[in-house]
């Protein structure tokens, strides 16, 4: 159940969980028009921005489609994908705010920062566009530069790598176009940015393990140190907590590799390698690698956390069914920050370069112990 900051139920997630259920046991079947956020507004005793961002989550998690001019209908039948509203002829693009992803997603992390951001700006009548460039900087490139054309109210980018396209982020700067990137910030570039605080989570993610009696820890990661800042900074954080321990960094225990497929030789030589070298514990860039790791460790006979420890970042549910001790990023907070920050920057006219860094907390469960 989403709450506020004071505990309190959100008024549009009781539309959420009234429509999702009336969708889930089978009272409103695929093709079925559904109430309109008027009606919505009336039965609940609620503004209409709020029965709106209740229908838009729906939209976003691919329960419902919409037809221009007719309404709201259950997702299921085939005149889905060629009838789902999205910004056409005659859209106001000036209230159209891109959201630009590296890749595909339906849940996880990446799901909540949408959702987030999606409240923030539907509140403010603005219209969410989910946008992806498939893993290419090349079409990612591509895809900036006609969202820039098109005037919209404003781009969050998540960008592939922050080494990248770096001319086009200058002109971004340049022009004062309300752009903000996430999880990643360009340090060559004043493009404003909404991060979470990596290098302190991570230094906090070591430090545990340490006090736990490790001394051999791993550092494992499935990007480049060199590629992102996110990983620069967890990889410093998991350096600075060893440097105060008076501990020596081994450039053996750092580890680069396609960790989330337990059929790749390449990831399993790499974990014999390190069992081998006597390490006991794992700093994993994020929680789907360290899930993958334990299976991996599994697969060789080895206990986790018996004989290893394992700990994650993120906090998403594959890591929260696995027992995972994990860093939580505040996901959704990080949506509305970068949300407010497009908003602000129509409203005032000026985009002035700002830096948000939100605090993280680390989240303990089964898949640490006692050496």
């Amino acid at each position: 159940m989403v709450k506020d900051m004071d505990g309190n139920e959100l008024l549009y997630e009781k539309i959420l969980l009234y429509l999702k259920n009336m969708i889930q046991n089978g009272e409103l079947l695929p093709g079925d028009k559904l109430p309109t956020e008027m009606e919505l507004a009336e039965k609940f005793g609620v503004s209409r921005i709020t029965s709106k961002r209740a229908m838009e989550e729906l939209r976003l998690a691919g329960l419902i489609y919409r037809i221009r001019g007719r309404g709201s209908f259950v997702s299921g039948t085939e005149k889905e994908e060629e009838t789902e509203e999205k910004p056409g002829a005659g859209t106001d693009y000036s209230k159209v705010v891109a959201f630009v992803l590296p890749f595909s997603c339906s849940n996880g992390g990446l799901m909540d920062t949408i959702r987030g951001a999606s409240g923030v700006l539907a509140e403010n009548g603005y219209i969410l566009d989910v946008k992806y460039s498939n893993r290419s900087t090349e079409e990612e490139k591509e895809l900036l530069e006609s969202l820039y054309e098109k005037k919209l109210g404003g781009i969050i980018f998540y960008p592939i790598s922050d080494r990248k396209n770096l001319e086009l982020m200058n002109m971004f700067s340049l022009d004062e176009y309300p752009i903000v990137s996430i999880d990643k910030y360009f340090e060559s570039v004043p493009v404003s940015c909404v991060v979470s605080d990596n290098q302190k989570g991570e230094y906090e993610a070591a430090k545990y393990l340490l006090g736990l009696g490790h001394k051999n820890i791993a550092f494992l990661s499935d990007v480049r140190i060199e590629d992102a800042t996110s990983v620069r900074n967890r990889y410093f954080g998991y350096c600075r907590a060893l440097k105060e321990s008076g501990i020596p960094i081994r450039q053996e225990f750092v580890k680069n590799g396609d960790f989330r497929d337990l059929l790749k030789e390449p990831a399993l030589v790499i974990l014999k390698e390190l069992l081998k070298d006597g390490v006991t514990a794992m700093c994993c860039i994020n929680d789907y690698v360290a899930v993958f790791i334990i299976k991996c460790l599994e697969n060789l006979g080895v206990r986790v956390p018996e004989d290893v420890s394992v700990i994650g970042f993120d906090d998403i549910d594959v890591g929260v069914y696995a027992g995972l001790t994990t860093v939580r990023q505040n996901m959704v907070y990080m949506g509305e920050c970068a949300a407010r920050y497009i908003v602000n920057c129509n409203q005032t006219k000026s985009c002035d370069y700002t830096k948000t860094v939100i605090p993280v907390e680390m989240v303990q469960r089964e898949s640490c112990a006692e050496l």
